[in-house]
């Protein structure tokens, strides 16, 4: 299950722009567009797990039972990847308006998070991962 949904990329970066990235085909079929941003969660889902694994948390992250959610934070980094993934589909080029964050800096904002969590400076609310064999600690 992806960790953000089309609400969660709305929120980062208004609804009809992600409509936009997400019609392909400029058709403006809601079921594609409903599928092209499944997608982009769910790759940006897999990045975020690619880009987590070997870390301190068990990968993939588990479903909160409480009906809670993901840690609020995983699934707004999530959604931005998924974001920029769409962005870059459409082969948009980046605004120069200084008013206007590039595309470029959602990804640093991403790395920035990644970079976070692999070096213990932030913590998620989620599970950390059980190490049943030695493990070297530096």
């Amino acid at each position: 299950m992806a960790y953000c949904e089309r609400t969660d990329v709305e929120s980062i970066f208004g609804v009809a722009n992600v409509a936009l990235w997400a019609d392909l085909e400029n058709n403006q079929d809601e079921d594609d567009i409903e599928a092209r941003i499944t997608w982009a969660c769910d790759m940006a889902t897999t990045k975020m797990n690619n880009r987590l694994r070997g870390g301190p948390y068990a990968i993939p992250f588990e479903e909160p039972s409480s009906g809670e959610g993901y840690d609020a934070e995983l699934v707004n980094e999530t959604a931005r990847w998924a974001g920029v993934l769409l962005y870059e589909s459409r082969g948009i080029e980046d605004t120069e308006n200084a008013s206007v964050p590039k595309i470029s800096d959602h990804i640093k904002q991403v790395e920035a998070f990644i970079r976070l969590i692999r070096t213990g400076r932030m913590q998620l609310d989620v599970a950390e991962q059980t190490v049943t064999y030695p493990k070297v600690i530096k």
